[in-house]
C-alpha cells in the first residue's frame, strides 16, 4: 500500500515540479524505477553477505 501511495506521490511531484504531462511523468518515473532496480541488483546483491 505504501509503495502505491508513494508512486501516486512521485507522479504527482513530477508533474507539479517539472511541469509534465502525466504520461510523461509516468514514462519518466517507470524509467527511474526500471533503473534504480537494476542498480539495486546489480551492485547490492553481488556484495551481500549471504544467508546469515
Amino acid at each position: 500500500m505504501a509503495t502505491v501511495v508513494g508512486g501516486i506521490a512521485w507522479l504527482f511531484a513530477l508533474r507539479g515540479i517539472y511541469g509534465l504531462s502525466w504520461t510523461r511523468s509516468a514514462v519518466v518515473a517507470v524509467i527511474i524505477w526500471t533503473v534504480s532496480y537494476f542498480v539495486t541488483v546489480a551492485l547490492g546483491l553481488p556484495t551481500a553477505t549471504g544467508p546469515l
